[in-house]
């Protein structure tokens, strides 16, 4: 939590080099992305530390959805061996002995 604090700290100053280096020509486009990685550089921000704060939910939401699609794969195969079977009633054979 404190990286991301420390990192909100800048961002303003971020968005100015960011926007002046969208409008400016090739070669000031040059010099402002050097200016630019050196304040990176200064700071010591480094923009993959972020993705390692939203690794664990892509692994969580990950999990969830394989699970939760193969509990749907289970079912709609219960549901067809169901709609194949002998028993008159469908599904009571299942559940009556």
């Amino acid at each position: 939590m404190v990286f991301l604090q420390s990192n909100a700290l800048h961002v303003f100053k971020q968005l100015k080099l960011q926007t002046r280096l969208r409008n400016a020509t090739a070669f000031e486009k040059q010099k402002l992305a050097a200016q630019y990685m050196d304040f990176m550089r200064s700071k010591d921000i480094n923009p993959l530390k972020a993705l390692l704060y939203q690794l664990p939910t892509g692994i969580i939401f990950m999990s969830f959805f394989v699970g939760l699609r193969g509990m749907a794969q289970v079912k709609s195969c219960v549901d067809r061996s169901l709609d194949n079977s002998p028993h008159p009633h469908g599904s009571a054979s299942l559940f009556t002995m």
